[in-house]
């Protein structure tokens, strides 16, 4: 073996070493294989039925807290999600109130509305890349970001909820016929399915 050929495997073995360091760190970090705990996503109960008033306030109609969705949120991610989204959630709760005990010097609960609302465009900037190809990249590889699947769920509990149904979205209980396409009239609640 001459001198060249040595380099070139110590480098080699460098390499593969510090990749092997490199997915470890990725590994612990991201809490890839790390067993969720639906006792500990509930004891944020009150900062996810926060957040989700914060996206769906209470106005003309019933908010998104009145209409439970903090509950729904919580049963979606403790029965119905992978353990790669109750982790990435999970995380995501988290991350909420750090930010807000540094910044505020209180839960997101106790903050004023307008903090509250500059805390989700914060999270909001920094989950999402202004480039398509970056933000499935980072899908793919560590999941979907905790506002997007905050968002998507609060909604999604909020149009399926009977408060919502009722009174935010226009409700037919006995449609008679199934129109696809209709124009809705000025002033109109769109109709809830």
């Amino acid at each position: 073996m001459n001198l060249m050929d040595r380099r070139r495997a110590i480098r080699l073995i460098a390499g593969i070493g510090l990749m092997g360091v490199l997915l470890f760190w990725l590994y612990r970090k991201f809490g890839f294989g790390s067993k969720f705990d639906a006792s500990e996503l509930r004891r944020y109960k009150q900062t996810i039925d926060h957040l989700a008033e914060t996206i769906i306030p209470e106005t003309e109609t019933p908010g998104a807290m009145r209409a439970q969705v903090g509950d729904f949120i919580i049963r979606m991610i403790s029965d119905c999600s992978s353990p790669k989204v109750q982790y990435n959630f999970l995380r995501g709760v988290k991350q909420v109130e750090d930010h807000c005990q540094r910044k505020y010097g209180r839960h997101y609960a106790q903050c004023t509305a307008d903090d509250r609302i500059s805390v989700l465009e914060r999270f909001e900037r920094n989950a999402v890349s202004r480039f398509a190809i970056l933000n499935k990249v980072n899908n793919k590889i560590f999941g979907t970001p905790f506002i997007v699947q905050l968002k998507a769920l609060t909604v999604e509990g909020y149009c399926t909820s009977e408060l919502g149904a009722t009174k935010a979205l226009a409700y037919d209980p006995i449609p008679v016929h199934y129109l696809g396409c209709m124009p809705l009239a000025p002033g109109q609640k769109t109709w809830a399915i």
